[in-house]
């Protein structure tokens, strides 16, 4: 029969080792759920990035020496810098809203551009209803037009900051009232004189008026129950149908 050392106790590195296993295990864990939840929202936002690179490297060759300057500004969109002044044609006049007829032909070919030259309106019709239908993980697209009022640093903030305000609502109704956009995707700020592009000495630079176009994807709570009106057992506030409709009783 074998020695027994009965004073051998426990070996403290076999301990430690099991620890630091058990450590492993949870880290590995830890990181798969961190690569699977950015997966799903990769997946369902991919959509946003692929079609804002489209947008914008459209638009960059559309409106190439006009004077505009065209951005690719990630989950913020697509920034288009209208200048006040293009080919020597004012947006403006000084300390008024309102657009100047000599340059409304330039924001009807802007328009134009964006709706009839990307795929921003036309990649929003066709993928709405995907989204809403998806099985797992259900979004609402949709797709927004943010207007912003810039000034420079002539005449009082609060002045300013209504002006800005009111140049970015011009523009917005002006796009309306042409037919050129839909009225209810439109988000209007005014920043006044508080966001110069560079130097707020630059006054030219800074009066300006700035369009962001952007999707948004909100989440879709699932209601699951009979979607069918005309069934016994319709229930109005479901949007997923789960095979349960009465249609005789």
């Amino acid at each position: 029969m074998p020695d027994v050392d009965e004073n051998k106790g426990l070996d403290p590195s076999s301990w430690i080792l099991s620890y630091v296993d058990f450590m492993t295990v949870i880290m590995a864990f830890f990181i798969i759920f961190v690569l699977v939840a950015t997966k799903v929202a990769s997946a369902t936002e991919l959509f946003i990035v692929k079609k804002i690179e489209v947008i914008n490297n459209s638009l960059n060759r559309i409106l190439k020496n006009t004077g505009v300057t065209v951005e690719n500004v990630g989950y913020n969109g697509v920034r288009i810098i209208i200048p006040s002044e293009v080919d020597g044609k004012s947006m403006f006049k000084s300390g008024s809203f309102h657009i100047r007829n000599e340059f409304k032909p330039y924001l009807i070919h802007l328009g134009k551009a964006i709706i009839d030259s990307t795929e921003f309106i036309s990649a929003y019709d066709e993928y709405k209803d995907k989204f809403k239908n998806k099985h797992y993980d259900p979004k609402d697209l949709k797709i927004s037009v943010r207007v912003e009022g810039h000034t420079d640093t002539d005449g009082s903030a609060e002045q300013n900051m209504i002006l800005s305000l009111k140049r970015a609502e011009g523009v917005k109704n002006f796009f309306t009232t042409n037919n050129i956009f839909k009225d209810n995707i439109f988000a209007i700020c005014g920043y006044g004189e508080a966001k110069p592009l560079v130097n707020k000495l630059n006054k030219d630079e800074n009066r300006r008026v700035e369009i962001y176009l952007n999707y948004t994807m909100d989440p879709i709570y699932v209601f699951y129950g009979c979607t069918n009106p005309s069934a016994y057992n319709f229930n109005p506030k479901a949007n997923r149908d789960d095979g349960s409709c009465i249609n005789n009783f």
